[in-house]
């Protein structure tokens, strides 16, 4: 016999996924080597704007880094966005496009969106 409680959850589980399921956080994480500080400078003033307007809140930017497991980049920059959705429309904006030049110029840069979030189903 089920519980009150749980059939009401089952229900909330079944209604439109507008109010049943709510948007991860997505975190872009970006490693890169910096080959031209000043240039680097630049292409990090002129990028963070545009990942404030796309959503993202930066939670680290070029702080210590330890190996665990394999070899630890140079530098790491952690971004939070409220969805991967937002976290894609950042990469694809033209106004990010237009420094992706600037960028690979400056360093050596490669960059991923992590959904947040538990992901996988419990164990039975």
């Amino acid at each position: 016999m089920m519980r009150p409680f749980a059939a009401a959850l089952l229900g909330l589980a079944s209604m439109s996924p507008c109010i049943a399921q709510t948007s991860r956080p997505a975190y872009v994480i970006a490693e890169f080597e910096r080959s031209n500080n000043d240039a680097w400078a630049r292409y990090a003033a002129s990028a963070a704007p545009i990942v404030q307007k796309h959503g993202g809140q930066f939670l680290s930017r070029m702080n210590r880094t330890s190996a665990m497991a394999g070899d630890a980049p140079k530098s790491v920059i952690l971004i939070q966005f409220p969805s991967f959705e937002k976290a894609q429309e950042l990469f694809a904006s033209p106004e990010y496009k237009a420094l992706t030049q600037s960028r690979d110029a400056a360093a050596k840069f490669r960059a991923f969106i992590v959904e947040g979030g538990e992901g996988m189903p419990p164990a039975q």
